[in-house]
């Protein structure tokens, strides 16, 4: 069971603004589907390297707080296929 199973279908099926990891609810309502989320968002993509399936998670307009990494999903994206896979 991944961990998008336990997420109530009516959220995994329409991320709101097509993108499910900045979902944002009442921290005690949904904490436990919000973590669900984000954990499968980093397996994707820093485990996995499933650069398709992290677009889900990372809106093209994702803001990199770091000046050593380009702006936007793609930046982020680009780091990650930089670092050698184990």
């Amino acid at each position: 069971m991944n961990s998008l199973s336990r997420i109530p279908p009516s959220l995994a099926e329409q991320p709101p603004h097509g993108n499910l990891l900045f979902y944002w609810v009442s921290p005690n309502s949904r904490s436990e589907p919000n973590k669900a989320i984000v954990l499968e968002a980093f397996e994707t993509l820093f485990n996995k390297r499933d650069y398709t399936a992290a677009e889900r998670y990372w809106s093209p307009d994702y803001v990199q707080h770091s000046a050593h990494i380009a702006l936007g999903r793609e930046g982020l994206f680009s780091l990650i296929k930089s670092i050698p896979q184990r």
